[in-house]
């Protein structure tokens, strides 16, 4: 069965189809449940939002949902309905699960509490699967655009003469970035003097300041 992505369910759950059979795959952010069902949220990095996963645990067998934990890897097969609960409009009842890696809950530093930024600089290799940092990776994905070094160089040269060097105003000792779809402009200004640069030719196709 070809592997669905979570933003896909999540986003477009009419053009798969309640009803349907799907298959993901991800990360556990949580667990919570008892002896008659268990409620997943899986997240596969497309997304921040997770997918909830409901499994019965007499289906699967105490042993496969003890292995279950905050941070394992699951490949998960079943229907995709309507949620009945709060929080989500569709889940998948779970029909197979396989367990690719477990997470000891006991040394897993990533947990549902929130983690500081100090902490979460010991463990920089699992940064991007917090909330916090992959939305600012999102963001910067969707900000970003390339200019070539060149054109940039000559951009700077030709605008940072104007720049204040006065600590009493630190607002005019940088160069203002305005970027635009089809061009970018730079400003800078001592107070004294004012120049503006514009560039036709670099085609950013976002915009910023």
């Amino acid at each position: 069965m070809k592997r669905s992505r979570i933003i896909d369910i999540i986003k477009h759950p009419e053009e798969i189809g309640l009803g349907s059979k799907v298959c993901v795959k991800g990360w556990v952010r949580t667990k919570r449940g008892n002896s008659n069902v268990a409620f997943i949220a899986l997240n596969d990095g497309s997304i921040v939002t997770n997918l909830q996963i409901v499994a019965e645990p007499a289906k699967f067998g105490y042993e496969l949902m003890k292995l279950i934990t905050t941070g394992s890897c699951l490949h998960v097969e079943g229907t995709l309905v309507e949620s009945a609960g709060k929080g989500q409009t569709v889940e998948v009842q779970a029909e197979m699960i396989e367990v690719y890696g477990t997470a000891d809950p006991e040394i897993y530093p990533l947990q549902k509490k929130g983690h500081s930024m100090e902490f979460l600089r010991e463990i920089a290799h699992l940064r991007p699967r917090t909330n916090y940092f992959g939305c600012v990776l999102r963001l910067r994905h969707a900000m970003a655009f390339d200019i070539p070094a060149n054109v940039l160089q000559s951009a700077i040269e030709k605008t940072i003469f104007c720049t204040a060097d006065d600590d009493l105003r630190p607002v005019m000792n940088g160069i203002f970035f305005d970027i635009a779809e089809d061009k970018v402009t730079l400003v800078a200004t001592d107070a004294h003097r004012l120049v503006r640069y514009i560039n036709n030719g670099v085609a950013a196709g976002v915009q910023a300041s």
